[in-house]
């Protein structure tokens, strides 16, 4: 069967650890396809959602916290569309009984791919510059030559 949504190198925010998480959605999302289209039971597909529900909030806060830690100027704006996604997807978690399961994959491949694309976009400049600074910080700014077991330098 084919797949319903695949990692694309657009997705990418070029930091790993976002990076990883976000492949683990997209993984997820997959998995609800699937159990949809090849007639999975119901069970199975609430506790994918589960799952996706709770990997979501943990991604969220990581990515929060990554955003502010690089100061991005956008992360109030950026946290209100977390916050009102993790309600939604609650809401609809709670009241499947009003929502097809077609019609909720579509929902959430949908945001997915938009909030990835457009709105995670937005703070890789941040991460760059605060990755590029970090890196900078750590690199040693000119070589000086051996040190001799005085603690001076020796022309080398």
């Amino acid at each position: 069967m084919d797949k319903h949504i695949s990692w694309k190198d657009y997705y990418s925010v070029g930091e790993e650890s976002l990076d990883a998480q976000h492949k683990q959605i997209v993984a997820i999302l997959d998995d609800l396809y699937h159990v949809v289209h090849v007639g999975g039971e119901q069970a199975e597909f609430k506790r994918l959602l589960d799952r996706l529900l709770q990997y979501t909030v943990a991604h969220f806060e990581h990515e929060e916290q990554m955003m502010q830690a690089c100061g991005f100027p956008d992360f109030d704006s950026h946290k209100a569309e977390h916050d009102q996604m993790r309600r939604r997807t609650l809401a609809y978690r709670e009241h499947l009984e009003l929502i097809t399961a077609h019609d909720l994959l579509r929902f959430l491949k949908e945001w997915f791919t938009e909030h990835v694309r457009a709105q995670d976009q937005c703070y890789v400049p941040y991460l760059s510059a605060a990755a590029r600074q970090q890196r900078s910080a750590i690199a040693p700014t000119q070589a000086i030559g051996p040190i001799d077991r005085l603690g001076q330098t020796t022309a080398g």
